[in-house]
């Protein structure tokens, strides 16, 4: 008996002896830890809360394009909040982090749906904001249905005098139908979401902004259409929109007179559509070049062309009527219009051309060449070829030369040349015939030597680093 005792006492004083080691080894670590953090904790301590505030606020990103939910704690600006007391005071401080709340339904926990949750939440960050204009994005998403009908409308009515910039991709029953007014709102985002039933709202637009005295830019996708809204267009300045027929976008244009800037895209081609002028449009985006033939644009300096529908017949008239004061024109899958109508851009100083055939640019670069004639594109400064076969000749490097300098009679001196070829069915190192073979190399890096920035060879430089070659004299 005395023996097993014995061995008992032997055992526990081992025991003993270890836990005293152990804890003498965590004592260490300890004290390692809170040297380290002490550290770290000085480091911070150097920064002021300013500082530390407009580190934050560059963290955080444009709206909408930072990932994750607002109420999401993985994510800004509720993260911030976990990471140690002087950080969460610091951002709780901060009223330019929760001026942005980004609500998607399908990423928000599900405990914020239960018992007035989001509501509080949404409250508290508002409050946070120190009366700051809010931007709300929202989007109902696919799973929480119920939820999503039940508190966005809620939602629009609680942020509506707060909110200056909505982007909203939800259902055409989430709009409250008796809003109380947007005053402060001023770039407005409409894509409609799910199994939308357009036929709801026929002949009875959404007039949840109808009160808006504020708002300048409207962007509408996914079918959403002007009719569809009853929109304060008179003050509206910029104007994107896809999916909708050309009629919708011509009344717009004569509903909104303050317009500068229009992207239109996808558009379906209405009979019906009236010709219309407008005197102050200023950039146009156009992916269906037929719509043309109901434009007269004559205040226009930006025009670009997407891509072409088989309607090129309608843009030489309409350059006509509206190119006088154009300062930019791309075509970025579009063929190129004929030579005649570049005659009235007499103020174009950036031109793309997309896909333009050898035959079309031994004619251009003849008409270009300042030697020969000085009234075609005399202020022209950059010009860009993309996706066009090589060209690479004599006419091309005397029309270049002809322009590096300012002419005597006014004419701008060119600074940019860009000839792009298609990454597939040319050889990387194609260019080196031009360069050394054929004898042009010379000649191009004079042009760069003369402060003429030209860039000749594959789209994808890095995957062709044989191309790109005349970036800098060599």
């Amino acid at each position: 008996m005395s023996s097993a005792n014995a061995e008992l006492r032997s055992s526990l004083a081992q025991v003993e002896a270890s836990m005293s080691s152990l804890q003498y080894t965590k004592r260490s670590l300890l004290r390692q830890l809170n040297a380290t953090t002490s550290t770290g904790c000085l480091i911070l301590a150097n920064l002021s809360r300013e500082i530390t505030s407009e580190i934050f606020l560059y963290c955080l990103g444009p709206f909408p394009s930072y990932p994750g939910s607002t109420a999401n704690p993985r994510h800004l600006p509720m993260l911030l909040l976990h990471v140690c007391r002087t950080w969460r005071s610091i951002a709780l401080a901060t009223p330019g982090l929760w001026t942005n709340l980004n609500l998607e339904f399908d990423r928000i926990p599900q405990t914020l749906f239960d018992g007035g949750n989001l509501e509080k939440f949404i409250g508290d960050c508002v409050a946070r904001t120190a009366n700051l204009p809010l931007s709300l994005h929202l989007v109902a998403g696919y799973r929480r249905r119920e939820e999503a009908g039940r508190l966005i409308p809620a939602i629009l009515q609680q942020l509506s005098s707060r909110i200056q910039v909505l982007d909203l991709s939800v259902l055409i029953e989430h709009f409250p139908e008796n809003a109380a007014g947007f005053p402060r709102l001023r770039s407005l985002v409409v894509k409609f979401g799910y199994e939308h039933d357009l036929a709801r709202i026929a002949g009875k637009p959404i007039r949840t902004f109808a009160t808006a005295p504020q708002l300048r830019q409207v962007e509408m996708y996914c079918r959403a259409a002007p009719s569809q809204f009853v929109i304060p267009w008179m003050n509206v300045v910029v104007f994107h929109i896809e999916e909708v027929s050309s009629k919708e976008c011509a009344d717009v244009l004569r509903a909104a007179p303050s317009l500068i800037e229009c992207t239109f895209g996808d558009l379906q081609l209405d009979p019906d559509t009236l010709a219309v002028s407008h005197p102050g449009l200023k950039s146009l985006t156009c992916s269906v070049d037929p719509f043309l033939q109901y434009l007269t644009l004559p205040a226009l300096q930006r025009l670009e062309l997407p891509y072409s529908d088989g309607g090129e017949a309608h843009l030489p008239p309409f350059l006509s009527r509206s190119s006088a004061s154009l300062l930019k024109f791309t075509l970025t899958d579009s063929h190129p219009p004929p030579l005649a109508a570049f005659s009235s851009m007499l103020a174009l100083t950036d031109l793309t051309l997309f896909d333009p055939s050898s035959a079309y640019l031994t004619e251009f670069f003849g008409l270009f060449d300042r030697t020969k004639n000085s009234h075609f594109l005399p202020q022209l400064q950059a010009l860009k070829l993309d996706s066009c076969s090589p060209y690479v000749n004599t006419a091309l490097v005397d029309a270049l030369t002809s322009r590096c300098a300012a002419a005597p009679d006014g004419g701008a001196q060119l600074r940019s040349f860009r000839q792009s070829w298609p990454v597939h069915g040319i050889a990387p190192d194609a260019l080196q015939g031009y360069y050394r073979d054929q004898g042009f190399g010379a000649a191009l890096e004079e042009l760069v030597e003369n402060g003429l920035e030209v860039y000749i060879g594959h789209q994808d430089a890095n995957r062709n680093p044989g191309g790109w070659l005349f970036s800098a004299a060599r």
